[in-house]
């Protein structure tokens, strides 16, 4: 059976934190866009921090598509 690696990311804005878990395709592709959007909630990426755990957060202002 075959089982697809899930990653943990988050949103931070401001304050609030949104998370979620995705597939590493999701991933890629949340990697390379300016804005993503995690429960909801859409952010103009300005960094991407990558803790030791593994955790991916994208840091930005929350953006009105």
């Amino acid at each position: 059976m075959y089982s697809e690696s899930q990653y943990d990311v988050e949103a931070v804005v401001e304050n609030e934190t949104y998370a979620t878990v995705v597939s590493y395709q999701t991933l890629e592709l949340m990697l390379k866009a300016s804005v993503v959007t995690i429960k909801g909630t859409c952010v103009a990426v300005k960094e991407v921090e990558v803790t030791d755990s593994g955790r991916v957060r994208f840091h930005g202002n929350r953006a009105e598509l």
